[in-house]
């Protein structure tokens, strides 16, 4: 019962991703900041899902940050 309530509610928590999974991720963000396309982003905050639509304007990889414009939905 639990189980179904969670796929309705969508409310599942992140999952570890693998080595290959991080690579493919690292490669999709550092070719969007150099294209300067929108992402849409599935974020975990404050135990809830939400979406956003950004663009990377900046990596900082002394501080491992993504800086963002965000877009009007």
């Amino acid at each position: 019962m639990l189980r179904d309530w969670k796929k309705e509610e969508g409310c599942f928590l992140p999952k570890e991703k693998t080595r290959w999974e991080l690579e493919e991720l690292q490669q999709t963000i550092q070719q969007a900041a150099r294209t300067k396309n929108a992402l849409h982003l599935t974020l975990w905050q404050n135990t809830s899902w939400h979406n956003e639509t950004e663009i990377i304007t900046a990596i900082d990889t002394a501080k491992r940050e993504l800086l963002f414009e965000t877009k009007q939905q």
